[in-house]
């Protein structure tokens, strides 16, 4: 996993779509959906829904980009406030989400 795919894929659940993501994160799209394959095939789950005109996230999708925007919410309080005892904050599973 490298830290561009989580973030192409945070860019399609925060602008709802690849192209408009791509636009955002100053790619093409088709570099975001193929980030974005890589962590399908890596945790073996569909992230994005492609049968529409325009590619969007899966409930999968939405899930894994979730986890993850949680688990940096974390790890910033972690990293702002490394007085915070680690037992009092949120736990968050892997993100890899079940069939």
């Amino acid at each position: 996993m490298q830290l561009s795919q989580l973030e192409y894929l945070q860019a399609v659940a925060n602008y709802g779509g690849v192209r408009k993501a791509a636009r955002a994160v100053h790619v093409s799209p088709q570099a975001v959906s193929s980030a974005i394959k890589k962590l399908e095939s890596e945790y073996q789950i569909v992230l994005l829904d492609r049968s529409a005109g325009e590619a969007v996230l899966s409930p999968a999708g939405r899930e894994f980009a979730c986890r993850f925007q949680v688990s940096c919410r974390i790890d910033g309080e972690i990293i702002q406030n490394p007085e915070i005892p680690v037992d009092t904050l949120t736990e968050v599973s892997s993100p890899v989400v079940g069939n």
